[in-house]
């Protein structure tokens, strides 16, 4: 997957995971390079697992809890996902 696909991937499962709401969701779609902080979205180890399980299911391969963690942002974690 390119870096633009997964970033987009990473936002469905953003949404699908309650981590942002749909206003944000359509402001991080329409502009590529709207970025976010991960760390300010305050997410609690219960929500980040489930992230985690989703970005799996979606990208179809094995996404580590600290990958998520190592890489704060969206932009860092679509390139790094994507590579």
């Amino acid at each position: 997957m390119t870096v633009t696909e997964v970033r987009r991937t990473i936002i469905e499962s953003m949404l699908a995971c309650g981590m942002i709401s749909e206003p944000e969701h359509q402001r991080l779609q329409s502009d590529e390079n709207a970025d976010v902080d991960l760390a300010s979205l305050q997410i609690d180890s219960i929500k980040i697992v489930d992230w985690c399980m989703d970005l799996e299911a979606k990208l179809n391969r094995e996404v580590q809890i600290e990958e998520l963690v190592e890489n704060d942002s969206l932009n860092k974690l679509s390139r790094y996902l994507s590579a």
